[in-house]
């Protein structure tokens, strides 16, 4: 399984990259400024996909290892996570919710979005990339915490080490 590591760590990487560049749009977004990586910013929606696909194999791989409670599903997935990457994985996921929430009134109503030139990406209002990249911060957030787990898990199992089965076992720090 540790030559399994390098996958995880290319994936981690990618979804490190995607949750700045998300940041980076959702903060200017917020602040007002023009959108600094331009109408390419959407293609962050496009590298949801590539990281989400890997994430869900292995989640999947990760319970099923330890055998579940659906209900668990997260605190097994990210068993190999420390506390604060769980804690940080879930409040990104708590503020997507409170984010779309809150720019649902922001949203230009439809009838004066109409009586402007068809909108191209670069044409969208802000709360509109405020809206889209708190959805890509928390995939993007979740992604790295599960392959960070996934990683740590592998790495323990190959080592000889008593593998971790629930999420307070403890975890040897960043992976080695």
């Amino acid at each position: 399984m540790r030559s399994m590591s390098w996958v995880y760590r290319l994936f981690m990487a990618l979804a490190a990259v995607g949750l700045a560049l998300s940041l980076l749009v959702h903060l200017s977004a917020i602040l007002g400024v023009p959108q600094p990586l331009g109408p390419s910013a959407w293609m962050l929606h496009l590298g949801v996909f590539v990281v989400w696909i890997p994430t869900m194999v292995v989640g999947f791989r990760l319970i099923r290892e330890v055998g579940f409670d659906r209900k668990d599903y997260w605190k097994i997935a990210l068993r190999g996570a420390p506390r604060w990457l769980r804690w940080a994985a879930h409040g990104v996921f708590v503020y997507t919710f409170l984010n779309f929430i809150l720019c649902i009134p922001m949203l230009p109503p439809k009838k004066a979005a109409a009586a402007k030139k068809p909108p191209g990406f670069q044409d969208a209002p802000a709360a509109v990339w405020r809206m889209f990249s708190g959805h890509w911060m928390a995939f993007y957030a979740v992604s790295f915490a599960t392959l960070y787990s996934a990683a740590v898990v592998s790495a323990q199992e190959c080592d000889g080490r008593k593998p971790l089965k629930k999420p307070d076992d403890e975890v040897d720090g960043w992976l080695s």
